[in-house]
């Protein structure tokens, strides 16, 4: 007798470790609302059962087969494909299973083991990543992984948290411990994600396929997942994650896909040409940008976009993932600098004196970021990089078109127009912008001043960089208290555009 029930311990041990793996199931006992109902086909006739549930864990099933059934049970071998169905509390998981020889006998009734996963080995993997070739998957940057958290739907007052590895258009990989027991494919998570300076929004998962992945030597659950509940935030903040934090993409790409990305500016770092190597990026920039405006031929000599005013100028660069997607030229004039304007025009009485000023020209931003506030952010540093040197003065000129959105930001224009002519001869309005009265609101549109000169303003005066007057104070006041509706008027434009 003594060794019999050894026999069935060592059994019960294989049959537990061909099921469920290096996961440990979780027993199930009577009154606890979870059954199976498995489907197959013999000699072209269809069965159907509904057995209880004995164990279960992520990787697999037992099911109770008592005498009653044993019968019928006999054409099921191991490897035989069946369609199960794991009614779990509230949920109905679908999905098919792969039957694993039984070979326990417990009391009156035998054990059959079904599993559905099987170990993630490099073959797997790379056969998953060629099928999904079509279908992009971005990996999430290690330093920042995006965390969830899901209230476990079959136990009370349990949590499973894990983190998010990859993200696709319409799903995610999740890796959690493997103490967590009730996952299978089919159920829903309603779960939590903090993407890491980003957002925190609610996603609902449904689980698709749950397989083992090893890093450092420690097993972990690995799921697969599709999101089942979409909208346009989660959209944005899973666009903005990726962009800033995941595999390298463009926002045309994750646009395709559904995502968007409304900050592009806050994946990219900004910083001044120090070196040869930078400067050539700054010139292929320069010939990429103009070339796709039509402000240049498309075979022009990238070295003819370089001329005397880089050498006296100060370029910023914006960079995304090492590639360069801004660029201005920011000219530092001497008193009597003859300007790069004035070799196609003539500079009204009232113009400030050259050492006020700084010129701004080869103002470029990648196609493939146009759209987004990159734009804007380099504006910014302009702006901020004029306060840094204690001159007043931005003068810069556009084409007609982008001109009034200078003026928008308090630029004047005096209707001072001119034909480029390093520019295909295209016609330009030229400006001059006060920056002290542009971040301090004057003349400017208290939306679009929250939109652009909020954080600047803050900054520009814990560093004392400009004096702030009472009635800028005031006036400053009142533009803060419309900053709660900014996103109203963003969502208003964006439909309009």
């Amino acid at each position: 007798m003594i060794a019999n029930a050894l026999k069935c311990s060592s059994d019960e041990k294989e049959q537990v470790r061909n099921i469920h793996g290096p996961s440990h199931p979780d027993s199930v006992y009577s009154g606890a609302h979870i059954e199976a109902k498995i489907s197959y086909t013999v000699d072209d006739k269809k069965h159907s059962i509904t057995l209880p549930v004995w164990r279960i864990s992520p990787l697999g099933i037992e099911l109770k087969i008592s005498n009653e059934h044993s019968a019928e049970m006999t054409a099921l071998s191991t490897g035989n494909m069946i369609d199960l169905v794991i009614y779990l509390s509230k949920e109905k998981c679908e999905f098919k299973g792969i039957v694993i020889k039984s070979v326990v006998r417990i009391n009156d009734y035998e054990l059959l083991g079904i599993r559905w996963c099987e170990k993630e080995d490099d073959d797997k993997k790379n056969k998953f990543h060629l099928e999904q070739r079509f279908f992009p998957r971005w990996l999430c940057g290690i330093e920042f992984l995006p965390s969830g958290i899901v209230a476990n739907p079959y136990k009370f007052n349990d949590f499973i948290h894990f983190q998010v590895r990859d993200i696709s258009p319409n799903g995610m990989q999740i890796v959690t411990s493997l103490r967590n027991k009730y996952l299978v494919p089919g159920m829903t998570l309603e779960s939590m994600i903090s993407f890491p300076m980003v957002a925190q929004i609610k996603v609902d998962l449904k689980i698709c396929n749950v397989r083992i992945t090893t890093s450092n030597g420690k097993d972990y659950l690995a799921l697969g997942t599709k999101m089942i509940s979409e909208d346009k935030k989660m959209k944005e903040v899973i666009g903005q994650y990726v962009f800033q934090f995941g595999s390298k993409t463009s926002i045309e790409e994750l646009k395709k896909w559904g995502l968007q990305v409304n900050k592009a500016s806050d994946g990219v770092e900004f910083s001044y040409v120090r070196t040869e190597d930078d400067f050539l990026k700054v010139l292929k920039l320069r010939k990429l940008a103009y070339a796709g405006a039509g402000k240049i031929p498309a075979d022009y000599d990238t070295n003819e976009l370089a001329d005397i005013f880089d050498t006296r100028s100060r370029i910023i660069m914006g960079t995304y993932r090492g590639q360069l997607v801004a660029t201005a030229r920011l000219i530092f004039h001497e008193e009597d600098d003859e300007l790069e304007h004035e070799r196609f025009m003539k500079l009204p009485k009232d113009f400030p004196r050259n050492d006020e000023l700084i010129e701004v020209t080869r103002f470029c931003t990648h196609p493939d970021f146009r759209g987004s506030n990159l734009f804007y952010r380099l504006l910014q540093h302009i702006v901020l990089t004029t306060l840094q040197s204690k001159r007043r003065y931005l003068v810069s000129s556009a084409t007609l078109k982008l001109s009034k959105v200078y003026q928008k930001l308090g630029a004047k224009s005096n209707g001072l127009r001119f034909e480029h002519g390093d520019l295909n001869n295209l016609l330009h309005e030229f400006f001059v912008g006060d920056v002290y009265k542009m971040v301090a609101g004057e003349k400017v549109n208290p939306f679009i001043w929250n939109l652009l000169f909020f954080e600047l303003f803050t900054y520009v005066s814990s560093q004392e960089l400009m004096r702030i007057s009472p009635g800028t104070n005031v006036r400053l006041a009142f533009f803060r208290l419309l900053r709660p509706f900014n996103g109203l008027v963003k969502w208003f434009y964006s439909r309009k555009k």
